[in-house]
């Protein structure tokens, strides 16, 4: 399991971010992080309350695959 920790650079974030039409400057996805860190365990990743409701669907949809 990847650990995401607010401060360190994690590859491949620029894109993502990109990809979800957020902000994806180095200092974007720091506060993005740093405000959103850590999600909780019992909480799936397309259910935690920062999605909008367009990309909770999209993500529902298209799930993330370890």
């Amino acid at each position: 399991m990847t650990t995401l920790t607010p401060g360190v650079s994690q590859p491949g974030f620029t894109e993502l971010f990109a990809q979800l039409g957020l902000d994806n400057d180095e200092a974007s996805i720091q506060a993005f992080l740093r405000q959103h860190h850590p999600l909780a365990d019992d909480v799936l990743l397309h259910d935690a309350p920062f999605w909008s409701p367009s990309r909770r669907r999209c993500s529902r949809k298209n799930p993330l695959r370890r």
